[in-house]
């Protein structure tokens, strides 16, 4: 699986109970990936996918956490990246795991 393209460095994060809601959501998202990174190494495809589908899950939930609009930008502009990954890594995971059985199937 590809590095994630996002992200938030370490040492910028406040603790989570002062973040707003979308980015405690967004942030859940992002170790989600992460945890999809390490089981697709790990040859289990299906639980990336899940994991993948739940980070997708979690940053359509941020997408609707505010009703304020100049903060609606930003968090779309935080999400739609995140979401377009999400939707290419799904069907990349679905392939490998699908290649994975076939050749289990022939051995």
């Amino acid at each position: 699986m590809p590095s994630l393209p996002f992200g938030r460095k370490q040492e910028k994060l406040r603790p989570a109970c002062q973040l707003p809601i979308w980015q405690q959501l967004l942030a859940e998202a992002d170790l989600c990936a992460r945890y999809a990174t390490e089981a697709a190494q790990c040859g289990r495809f299906c639980a990336a996918c899940g994991l993948i589908l739940t980070a997708d899950a979690l940053c359509r939930r941020a997408l609707g956490a505010t009703s304020n609009r100049s903060e609606q930008n930003v968090i779309e502009s935080e999400v739609v990246p995140r979401l377009g990954f999400y939707q290419n890594e799904v069907g990349r995971l679905l392939e490998q795991a699908v290649t994975t059985h076939l050749e289990d199937i022939s051995s």
